[in-house]
């Protein structure tokens, strides 16, 4: 249900945008060509609640999005720096810290240099977007693994 919820507010932030400026600038999906820095500071903020989240093994009553989520789609400049910080204690707990330290520095060369300082309406709903899109994508990952696993009749052990 949450997820339905997540996809229909994505899809209507994002035709928003499109309507409003007239061409499409958001995808359906995650568009890892969108170099846009609000987008960018989005998926970014997924990518450090999911780390948080793993790190913490879906344990937590809050993340990152309770506290931080307004600011950083406001102000990015003043938020992030804290995040990255939070984001390496997590690094240190998490099954694969490989996978996060290659997505975050991903993200974080695309943005030139540094945070947006502040992010206008427009780029607020387009943060929002890159966020909603990212964590979407960790999902449909966990899908298309378990579907290979039960495919080739793959058994995990329990831990």
């Amino acid at each position: 249900l949450h997820k339905a919820i997540r996809r229909q507010r994505q899809m209507c932030i994002r035709d928003s945008i499109n309507r409003n400026y007239k061409k499409e600038e958001l995808k359906m999906a995650l568009d890892k060509e969108n170099k846009g820095q609000a987008y960018l500071s989005g998926r970014l903020f997924a990518v450090l609640e999911k780390l948080q989240q793993e790190a913490h093994q879906n344990t937590l009553n809050r993340t990152i999005k309770d506290s931080y989520f307004s600011s950083a789609s406001v102000n990015p400049q003043m938020i992030f720096p804290k995040l990255l910080r939070l984001g390496q204690a997590h690094l240190k707990k998490v099954s694969y810290p490989a996978f996060y330290n290659k997505l975050i520095g991903e993200i974080i060369d695309s943005l030139n240099g540094g945070f947006p300082k502040l992010l206008s309406l427009k780029e607020q709903g387009e943060f929002i977007v890159g966020y909603y899109q990212q964590y979407q994508s960790f999902f449909e990952k966990n899908e298309k693994m378990a579907c290979f696993l039960f495919k080739n009749s793959i058994q995990l052990p329990l831990v």
